[in-house]
């Protein structure tokens, strides 16, 4: 499931994630590495499955890998990683310098995997992020929102189901002030009023 995005900016660019970023600005005939490994790297987590007669690597194993990419729509270059290992990066600079802002997120525990990053149409230091643990048990939706580029998150969750663990978080194109999150249980809006 790696994440393949098209940049906002650039009909011809793309990203494509692993464990690091790539882009290609030829549609996808080359292709050049834009960040080093994102995620922890824990290689305690990086072992077959199975066993011990055989081995069962069926890629669900797999871990320590990039979940989530998007590109600001509004600022060329402002790029969110999300890992499946608990990482939130962001750079500001098309990725010649990433900064990992996952502790910034308090009430958030260690290890949660993101499952999708939402930049906003309506600032370039606006963006959304979900979290989903439900693999550990913990099928508690998270929500977070950032207004200044991710220094300081805010927990949007609000009243979600409490087992409706979150896959994605959308604005709305149209409509700003409308948010809508895809979870286990269905799709729920979200008015906001400014």
């Amino acid at each position: 499931n790696a994440p393949i995005v098209q940049s906002p900016h650039d009909g011809k660019t793309i990203y494509l994630a692993g464990n690091v970023v790539f882009k290609s600005t030829d549609f996808g005939k080359s292709w050049e590495q834009i960040s080093p490994d994102l995620t922890t790297n824990d290689v305690a987590k990086q072992k077959d499955a199975g066993g011990p007669i055989a081995f069962e690597n069926s890629t669900a194993e797999y871990h320590t890998t990039i979940t989530a990419i998007a590109e600001s729509p509004l600022q060329e270059g402002l790029i969110w990683v999300g890992t499946d290992d608990g990482n939130l990066q962001v750079t500001h600079d098309a990725g010649k310098n990433w900064t990992n802002v996952i502790k910034n997120i308090s009430g958030l525990a260690p290890n949660s995997g993101v499952s999708h990053v939402e930049p906003s149409r309506t600032s370039a230091q606006v963006a959304y992020a979900t979290f989903d643990r439900h693999m550990i048990d913990d099928f508690r939706p998270y929500v977070f929102k950032t207004t200044d580029g991710g220094k300081s998150w805010t927990n949007i969750t609000a009243n979600l189901p409490a087992k409706a663990y979150v896959q994605v978080v959308r604005e709305d194109p149209k409509n700003t002030n409308l948010l809508y999150a895809g979870t286990e249980l269905g799709l729920f809006a979200s008015y906001r009023s400014e």
